[in-house]
Parts: C-alpha cells; structure tokens; sequence
C-alpha cells in the first residue's frame, strides 16, 4: 500500500506515512481526499474506509459485569461474610463479543491509479497540484516536440485533433516550398540574375502554416498535463503501445522530412537543368531578333495596360473601299491603318519615316467577311512579321500575331503581344510621330457629370467587356464611336477638355447626351 500524499511505499500496519508523516486515516485510501472524522465511508468516491466507528448500544436487559478476577471476599456483595457460600442466583452469561472493525481495502492510492502509478516524478508532482486545485507548470516536452510527445504519452485523440492534419500541411507546404525553389531557381539560371523572387502567395501560405504551428505549441504546452492527468485516471498506462507509438510517429515524421527534402534536391537540380535549357533558348531567340530588334524592345517597353492602344486600330471611312475582296485594295487598305494610340498618322506613314522598308500584302476575305492580311517590315539585320485581320463593317483593325525572322528568313520567333505592341511604339518614336497622341488616349481618365456621377476610362476600355472601340469619326468635334452587346455610342472631346457621351440601345432611336468634366 503506498501513501495517499506522497505515493511512497507504507510498511504493513503503519497508521503514519514513515515517508513524510501524514496520518493514515485521515485520507481516503482510493481517491486521497480528506476525511471527515470517525467517516466509514469517503464522502467523494464512496469507499469503504478502515476505521469501524463507535460500537452499537446494548440492550440494558443483555448487559452485564464483566467476570470478576479478584479474591471472593471482594467480590462479595456487602454485608456477605467472605466464607457465605456463593449465591444461588442466575450466574451471569459471558458479555457478547464487539464485531470487529471492517478490514482495511488494499485499494492503490492517488498515485496508484490505473495510468499513474508508474510515472516520472515531474508528472506525480503535477498530478499532485491538479489533486489539489492548483494550476500546472507549462509543459516544454509538449511543446516543442508536441508531434512526438502525444504519441510517446499514447493521447492518440488528442495527436489526431492537434498534430495529424497540422503535420499533412507541414509536409504540403515542404512540397509547396520545394516546386517554388524549381521555379525560382530556373528563372534565375535563364536570366543568369538573382531578380527573381519567390511568389507572394506562397510565401503568405508558408507563413500561415508556421503561425499555425507556432500556436498549437503553445497550446499544447499549457494544457497537455491537465489533459495527460484526465487520461490516466481513465485506463492504464500501455508502455509497450505508448513505444509502437512514438516509433510510427518518427517513422512517419522521418519519411515525410525525407521526401521533401529528396524533393527540394530534385527541385533545385531540376530548376538548374530547366533553367539552363531555357536561357539557351532565350539566347537563340535573341538571335533571331538581332541586336537592334533587343535594343528597341528595351528602350520601348510599353505598359500591359496600354497594350491595346497598339494592337487595335481602325480604317477611316475615306480609306475603307466598297469591298476588300477587289483586287490591289489591301496595301492600300493596310497603309491606311490608324491605331488608337495616334488618329494623326497612318500604319503607311509611321513605318516609310522609321525606314522599315514595309511591305503591305493583299487581303484574303473570309466567309464571315472579315478580312486577313499582314505587314512585312525589316528592322536591323531582322524581320518582323505583324498578321491582323479587318472587320469591314465596324472598320476595326485587330493585329492577330506577330513573328520575327532571321536575316536569312529560315528561323523564326514568335513574338509576345508585348513585344509586338513595344515595337509599334518604338517605330513611332523612330518617325518623331509620338507627340500626337489619339483620341483613345486622351480621353482616359475619371470624368464627373453634374450629379456627381462618375465615369472612368482606361486602355481596358478599348476592348472591354461591356462596350469596344470601333473608329474615330472625323469632324469639328472628332467622335470615338464604340458599341456592345445592347448598346452603341460615341465619346467626343470639345477644346475645352469636356467629354461629351451620347448612347442609345441597338434597336432604339433614341439618344442620351451627357456631358462630363474631367476630375483632377
């Protein structure tokens, strides 16, 4: 039997712990809590205790004197003569015997449980503050190796509410990690520059996971003893299930940290292959561009906003023939184009002053009546190839593609829509034709009527979802006539710098007119 208060081992008989002192009886020998005094039963678990409590009153007709042991003179009754012979009355019957007090229960004490019998000193100490109502000690086992703890302790609910799903993000952002470095490895081997950084978004995921982490520890370290406490007063302690545990638990931690990290190696060593192919292939591009194409792409780089305002044009109504299958009309048709980044010059004109040499090709009509073309020019040792098709009855000039070839026109490139749209703006530079700046240009912006109704214009604008520009309409106020699904209209801008808006449904006569201010 061992001590309700120190959980020492008690010598057979012992009402006082030899240990530290404490009274026996005064402790319940199952839940350890204290006594009421002369208590046959502990009023918290109802056991049986070992005191037998005061004896049951006797009957007065069954009481008795006790058997005398003295001399016969002096048990005489007085008056009686020592030699009178002994009474002829009833003798007295023998006193019954007490029962015997209830045997003592060798129940285990607070630290004899099931479950806690057999742990460290630090665990009986905090079972012994939460015995008492006390608030335990933060548990750093728990929580800086919470994964592997819970497992050790053998809390498997409490490994699968906290650890199980915490470790698959662990692993998942790993993997996320390692895909990123490939990325970021190749990029920077293609460039052959440390400029590329990792993505803000996975860097956003990463953190979230680690803060994650962070707050299951701490709350892992502050609850585990309490929680620990409630689980081994439930069943008892399993050393060898607690062992298979923690050796499934580093297995398992183990095989994930090594395949994230044969993965990261494989990432990085990957990144550095792909990324090496790749600047070849950028190399061999460049090559095909010519040093010039380069040089013009560098030093007129346009904005991705602003990419409509080269890629989308128009043909004015002058230059827009009755059909665009009649033979000789496509150069004609092609030098006339007029992008909405300049109403001023023509396609024509712009690439004759930048010295481009161009050449305009014919025009093939399809069945929906559009038309496709294309325009050949040289710049530096290469060509550049721009491929764009005509809507006749909008006037809307759409460039399709763009290709650069070699000087000896055996290699080809495709060219991105950024690439071709820098180009268009360098050949106007080139010209010293980019200080007229369009229609579509110049009203962008955010307009106000006079009910503070606000209207913004962007570059999105020319092809946007709701509405498209078409053609710019010449005159006194020059118009930008656009058009959707349900509605058309027309944006002009009067010298003052004031928008005027007139829109009308498609299949309504009706036209509203509204005039808006720029805001500053």
């Amino acid at each position: 039997m061992n001590c309700p208060v120190c959980g020492q081992e008690l010598a057979l008989g012992a009402a006082f712990c030899q240990h530290c002192g404490a009274k026996l009886n005064e402790y319940c020998p199952i839940c350890g809590k204290p006594l009421v005094k002369n208590a046959r039963f502990c009023q918290y678990c109802g056991a049986q205790c070992g005191t037998a409590g005061p004896l049951p009153m006797q009957r007065p007709e069954e009481a008795a004197p006790a058997p005398c042991t003295a001399s016969a003179a002096a048990c005489a009754p007085e008056g009686a003569g020592a030699s009178d012979p002994p009474s002829s009355a009833e003798p007295a019957r023998p006193q019954e015997p007490s029962p015997a007090p209830a045997p003592v229960l060798e129940a285990p004490a607070p630290g004899q449980q099931p479950g806690l019998e057999k742990q460290p000193a630090y665990y009986k100490a905090e079972f012994e503050k939460l015995s008492q109502g006390k608030k335990t000690d933060f548990n750093f086992a728990a929580c800086f190796l919470g994964f592997w703890h819970t497992l050790y302790r053998g809390c498997w609910r409490r490994f699968l509410l906290l650890y199980s799903w915490l470790g698959v993000l662990t692993a998942a952002s790993g993997l996320v990690a390692a895909h990123e470095l490939e990325t970021v490895v190749m990029m920077n081997t293609a460039y052959a520059s440390a400029a590329w950084h990792w993505d803000g978004t996975v860097s956003a995921f990463i953190s979230a996971v680690l803060m994650l982490q962070v707050a299951v520890a701490l709350y892992n370290g502050t609850t585990f003893n309490e929680y620990y406490y409630k689980v081994c007063r439930r069943e008892a302690s399993d050393a060898e299930k607690r062992q298979i545990g923690l050796v499934a638990g580093v297995l398992v931690s183990v095989a994930a940290a090594v395949g994230v990290l044969a993965f990261a190696v494989y990432s990085y060593g990957n990144g550095k292959v792909q990324g090496t192919l790749y600047r070849q292939r950028l190399l061999e591009d460049a090559a095909v561009r010519g040093p010039q194409v380069q040089q013009a792409l560098t030093e007129s780089e346009v904005y991705i906003l602003d990419e409509q305002l080269f890629l989308r044009g128009y043909v004015p109504e002058k230059d827009m023939p009755a059909s665009l299958a009649d033979k000789g009309v496509g150069e004609q048709v092609l030098k006339s184009i007029r992008l909405f980044y300049d109403d001023e010059h023509s396609l024509g004109q712009v690439m004759n002053a930048a010295g481009l040499q161009p050449f305009f090709s014919e025009l093939t009509v399809q069945e929906d009546g559009s038309a496709l073309g294309f325009i050949f020019c040289k710049i530096g040792e290469s060509f550049l190839e721009l491929d764009l098709k005509i809507q006749p009855g909008q006037r809307t000039v759409v460039f399709t593609n763009a290709l650069f070839l070699d000087s000896e026109m055996e290699k080809s490139v495709q060219a991105s829509t950024n690439q071709a749209a820098s180009l268009l703006q360098w050949m106007y530079g080139q010209a010293g034709m980019d200080d007229t700046p369009g229609l579509a240009r110049r009203i962008q912006g955010t307009w106000e009527d006079e009910e503070g109704n606000r209207m913004y214009i962007t570059s999105y604008s020319i092809d946007g979802q709701d509405i498209a520009y078409q053609y710019v309409l010449d005159g006194d106020i020059p118009g930008l006539v656009v058009s959707g699904s349900t509605i058309f209209g027309v944006a002009g801008l009067t010298e003052d710098d004031v928008l005027v808006w007139g829109y009308g449904l498609h299949d309504s006569v009706d036209i509203e007119t509204m005039f808006y201010k720029r805001v500053q």
